[in-house]
């Protein structure tokens, strides 16, 4: 399923602006007109993140599989949870993982369709990001 506004982007009712935090559930898509970009959540490859019983998220990592394309090129995105791997340049925008819902505990399996990644795109103009 793939959304789109007239502004930048729409995600579930709730218009979707570049710099600005915006969540994506698996297997959807997000399409910025004005910028010719669009993200898709494909899945989750990995999650190892564990809640503790105070709700802490231990040591872990989440990993998550985007296509972006932007003017027709795709490009593949592995982003995850640590900090060494959040975000990705492409071409001038970086696209960061700010966080992925929900996350793991002990009693229940997390099913793809539960994804939610929180994500914000920045613009860079002359190596300086807007």
């Amino acid at each position: 399923m793939t959304i789109a506004a007239p502004i930048l982007a729409y995600n579930n009712s709730i218009n979707i602006k570049i710099n600005e935090a915006f969540k994506l559930k698996a297997g959807q898509d997000v399409y910025f007109p004005e910028e010719e970009l669009k993200i898709s959540f494909i899945s989750v490859i990995t999650d190892t993140r564990i809640l503790n019983e105070l709700n802490a998220v231990l040591n872990g990592n989440a990993v998550v599989l985007f296509i972006i394309s932007h003017r027709g090129k795709e490009f593949e995105a592995c982003l995850s949870t640590n900090k060494e791997t959040k975000s990705v340049i492409i071409k001038n925008y970086r696209i960061i993982l700010k966080d992925l819902a929900p996350y793991p505990s002990d009693s229940r399996i997390i099913f793809h369709s539960r994804y939610t990644a929180t994500l914000l795109i920045r613009t860079i103009k002359d190596g300086v990001y807007s």
